[in-house]
């Protein structure tokens, strides 16, 4: 898992500012960017961002959701 390498992945937002911003520079970005498929709406695009891989990867990978389990939702956070 390369997001959790020492030397790059997961640093936006942990060891440098995010980036709302109209651009910015990406250390180590060949590891965790990849090129926008021709034809993607900005929609779609939205949601590959930030909030919704988020909450699937820290609240149903790794708590391990599955269909048909019951969870309860506490928080008024987006994620």
């Amino acid at each position: 898992m390369s997001s959790r390498c020492t030397t790059g992945g997961w640093i936006l937002g942990n060891t440098i500012d995010g980036t709302r911003a109209e651009s910015v520079r990406l250390p180590y970005a060949g590891t965790s960017l990849y090129p926008i498929p021709a034809g993607a709406g900005e929609g779609a695009l939205a949601m590959l961002s930030d909030i919704p891989p988020t909450g699937f990867e820290c609240g149903a990978l790794n708590g391990k959701v599955a269909p048909g389990n019951t969870v309860a939702i506490v928080g008024a956070g987006p994620i």
